[in-house]
């Protein structure tokens, strides 16, 4: 190739660089899109836990309510057939005073191993109560 006045036997060489000249703000928008991410997929885990916890403590308040409701019935049912058992014998002589106060001891402890299954059960609610931030029902 020949130009007028140019001459064309030497190396010639090209270089091309581009400018932002119109910055569309898509690298902070990209950041700010990546942070969002971010965000919300440690949301959810967060949030995914803390429904397991609570799935979890409702589970265990509802099965120790459940053991102190059905512990308490059937333990109170036997405890006073055996004190009316027990009774009767001590009347009848068949029993002295120190094998009526055991049995009477038995229902007592008992009773006492229903009522503490009913507070275990309800710590249990009260902590669920706590973890959901109130207004279960």
């Amino acid at each position: 190739m020949q130009y007028t006045g140019v001459r064309s036997d030497g190396f010639v060489a090209n270089a091309a660089m581009t400018l932002p000249i119109l910055d569309r703000g898509q690298g902070p928008r990209r950041r700010a899109a990546a942070q969002r991410r971010s965000l919300q997929g440690r949301y959810e885990l967060r949030r995914q836990r803390l429904v397991g916890e609570l799935m979890g403590l409702h589970t265990e308040a509802e099965r120790l309510h459940a053991l102190a409701e059905r512990f308490s019935a059937e333990r109170r049912r036997e405890a006073l057939e055996l004190m009316e058992i027990a009774n009767a014998a001590y009347r009848g002589g068949e029993l002295g005073i120190l094998e009526l106060l055991d049995a009477f001891r038995s229902a007592v402890e008992d009773e006492l191993q229903g009522i503490e299954l009913a507070w275990t059960a309800r710590r249990a609610r009260i902590e669920l109560e706590r973890v959901a931030g109130g207004g279960l029902p």
